[in-house]
């Protein structure tokens, strides 16, 4: 015997006593010193030519009793090498498998991580924009100085909103108070689909315990361009604190986005959010400006919270070209639920989330693009990785800021 199998053994004997008494009381017999077991005999062989052994007291009791017992121990030794077999398959699963501890440990080590990250990004982006700021502020001065020597007259510039705003053949989807009507009601459709949603064999296919991030690009029956992007990881907090912070960000005034806000509302109540913003992109980004209407519901379920939401997102140029007339309506679902991964029986989140954007034309009378379709997918499609990182960042933030502000 080895001694890994000896190690295992004790191990197994340590979690079944009654095969260790068995094992015992088969070995320990008063008549023991009474009476010579040949080898050929244990095996369960019989010789007639080995020497005959005398017995003291009953000899044909204490012989049947004495193949009895080996009879039983074989039984038991039979029992325990299957037992022991089944231990090692045990153990060998168990070092295959990732350790939930481990998994655990190495999202709270990215989650720290990442904070360090974005905080030396923000310092390094505050100089930057002090540096900025102080060109700008010395520009304006040698402007103003400029203005007061010349006597001409200078023209009012045209105003942002003007330039978001341009006129219009068709009524904008953006700005149609029935769509919005019927977006709110699709709102409630899309949860009927959650379970769907949460099964699909793609949040599935690389274990429970591994991130996953991916797009997809295919057509619908129209023939329109679907753009699919799922995302799935644990977090370290229980469901509900994460659902609560996701519900924080989508029902909150943007802020921190790689875009220049020039205009936004937001109304939210208790489960209901509506969100509308102007922006510009930030440098790399891009040029472009955009208008974007987000509309969120929030459904609260005894073991897990759904979000639903629907946002139309409408770029009013890129790259110094016209994009009037067409639009992306993207449909959302974020699930998030408890998961019982951790050893210690500390909180942990599974959560999903599954986009499916659709670029939509309204009306082809004003946009100058020869292909507006196809230049918004491709717009689309190269930013999902962005979006997502944008979005985690954000739900990040707010379970940090959370968490901060229980502690005091």
């Amino acid at each position: 015997m080895s001694q890994g199998d000896h190690d295992d053994l004790e191990a197994l004997f340590a979690s079944d006593p009654q095969g260790w008494d068995a094992l015992v009381a088969a070995l320990a017999d008063d008549g023991l010193d009474d009476v010579t077991l040949h080898e050929d005999e244990l095996m369960g062989h019989e010789d007639d030519d080995a020497p005959v052994v005398k017995h003291t007291g009953k000899p044909k009791k204490k012989r049947s009793n004495r193949r009895q017992e080996l009879i039983y121990l074989r039984s038991t030794v039979s029992q325990l090498e299957q037992q022991l077999t089944s231990l090692k398959a045990q153990r060998a699963e168990r070092r295959e498998s990732p350790d939930a501890t481990d998994v655990l440990s190495t999202v709270w080590q990215q989650l720290a991580d990442r904070q360090q990250q974005q905080r030396e990004k923000t310092e390094q982006e505050n100089a930057e924009l002090r540096e900025l700021l102080k060109e700008q502020i010395d520009a304006a001065k040698r402007l103003e100085r400029l203005l007061l020597r010349s006597s001409s007259n200078v023209k009012p510039s045209v105003s942002v909103q003007e330039k978001l705003m341009p006129t219009r053949h068709l009524v904008n989807p953006l700005d149609d108070v029935a769509f919005e009507a019927q977006l709110w009601q699709a709102l409630l459709d899309m949860y009927m689909d959650v379970d769907r949603i949460s099964q699909d064999s793609r949040f599935h296919a690389q274990g429970f315990m591994s991130p996953i991030q991916a797009s997809h690009l295919s057509t619908d029956s129209r023939g329109a361009p679907v753009i699919e992007a799922f995302e799935a990881r644990l977090l370290a907090v229980d469901y509900r604190e994460t659902a609560k912070a996701v519900w924080d960000v989508q029902s909150d005034y943007i802020r921190d986005v790689p875009a220049t806000i020039l205009h936004q509302e937001v109304n939210a109540s208790a489960d209901i959010s509506r969100r509308y913003f102007e922006a510009s992109l930030a440098p790399g980004l891009g040029k472009g400006q955009l208008r974007l209407k987000m509309l969120s519901r929030r459904f609260v379920e005894a073991d897990r919270v759904v979000l639903t939401d629907i946002v139309l997102l409408q770029p009013v140029h890129l790259d110094g070209k016209p994009m009037d007339g067409v639009y992306v309506q993207t449909r959302g679902w974020h699930i998030l639920r408890s998961a019982t991964t951790s050893p210690d029986g500390s909180p942990v989140t599974y959560r999903q989330v599954y986009y499916s954007s659709t670029p939509e034309v309204f009306d082809t009378t004003t946009t100058l693009v020869e292909d507006p379709v196809g230049a918004l997918t491709n717009f689309v499609l190269n930013r999902v990785q962005l979006r997502f990182d944008f979005q985690y960042q954000m739900l990040e933030n707010r379970l940090v800021q959370n968490l901060a502000n229980l502690s005091l």
